[in-house]
């Protein structure tokens, strides 16, 4: 809220730091006991971190988060919490800064990336840059995991598309061509250790693999796929030198 930032420095107020971290709590309070659905990550900020890397203020959003972190807890103690959601993970000293200052209240790295941002870009540029962000977003995340270690860090990237301003209405995110560019993204995470993937987003006109009347475009049959399919443990398997991408698991029957 703007009254949170009374001098409109961009910033949360320092002051305001305890009634931002309630707030927090609030809506764990309405979704976790109050509405019982159970959301067990959480992200107290999200993007923030290009406007306090720029001040040099790591360590005052690290304060917000380690507010957050306790104040959220309070209400549900199952819940965890992390962040900082960041927009560049190639900002890595940047965010490993961020890591150290959190320290134990951060549960889980999480961090986006965008493949373009313009439709000129070629489709094999995209192609491309999914697999150059997937090693992007893998390399950050050894470097805080490092850092926290032995304690475990696991690492969200959990939000990603193909163009990131909805400006461009790029048609590749509502076809086929969405379909392959996120199971790339899915299967190089995977392959370089990655906690978990999360795709901006579920629905509407322009990114989501739903339509705003909610039908099924093709990238929604990946994600059911997967979800349904890749299951188990991440295993190995030999593939010809044209395959763009691999990804091999053994479910819990022993199937593969």
């Amino acid at each position: 809220p703007s009254w949170m930032d009374a001098d409109t420095d961009g910033y949360l107020d320092a002051d305001q730091i305890p009634a931002f971290a309630a707030s927090c709590a609030d809506l764990v309070r309405l979704v976790n006991i109050t509405g019982k659905v159970g959301v067990h990550w959480w992200e107290p900020t999200n993007e923030r971190d290009e406007a306090y890397w720029k001040g040099g203020r790591h360590a005052d959003l690290a304060r917000i988060h380690i507010a957050c972190a306790v104040a959220m807890k309070a209400v549900d103690p199952t819940i965890k919490v992390g962040g900082p959601a960041a927009a560049r993970p190639d900002h890595r000293d940047d965010i490993a800064a961020f890591v150290k200052a959190a320290g134990s209240s951060l549960d889980f790295l999480s961090w986006h990336a965008y493949a373009c941002g313009k439709t000129s870009d070629s489709d094999a540029s995209v192609f491309a840059r999914a697999k150059i962000i997937a090693k992007e977003g893998a390399t950050l995340h050894q470097q805080c995991a490092a850092l926290v270690a032995p304690r475990e860090l696991p690492g969200f990237f959990d939000e990603y598309n193909i163009s990131w301003t909805w400006e461009t209405r790029d048609p590749r995110m509502t076809d086929q061509f969405s379909a392959v560019f996120d199971a790339l993204v899915m299967t190089e995470t995977a392959n370089r250790g990655v906690t978990a993937t999360a795709a901006w987003n579920e629905c509407d006109g322009i990114y989501g693999k739903m339509d705003n009347d909610w039908n099924l475009r093709p990238s929604s049959q990946v994600f059911s796929y997967a979800n349904r399919e890749m299951v188990g443990v991440r295993g190995t398997v030999e593939a010809g030198a044209t395959a763009p991408a691999v990804l091999a698991v053994t479910r819990r029957d022993g199937s593969r």
